[in-house]
């Protein structure tokens, strides 16, 4: 999953922040960008995980990880198989 802006004659502004042409960086909230000519591409870092036991599992995300966990519900501590994800 990814989302464009576009650029500005300096370079391309995220959170407050200018990125020069070229610069690459990771957001807060699990994108990484890339500050181009034309516009600021940013795609996310999550996988989201698509085939597993819903009944009996949940996917736990961790930002500083940018990841997502599943495990039991019942128990947390232990992991739950995963078929397949997206991105």
């Amino acid at each position: 999953r990814c989302y464009f802006r576009t650029s500005s004659k300096y370079g391309c502004i995220s959170n407050r922040n200018l990125y020069v042409f070229g610069a690459v960086w990771k957001t807060e909230d699990c994108y990484q960008c890339k500050c181009k000519m034309n516009a600021m591409v940013c795609c996310s870092l999550v996988s989201i995980p698509k085939n597993y036991d819903r009944v009996n599992c949940v996917g736990l995300f961790h930002k500083k990880s940018c990841s997502i966990r599943v495990v039991k519900k019942t128990d947390p501590d232990i992991s739950c198989k995963v078929y397949n994800g997206v991105g």
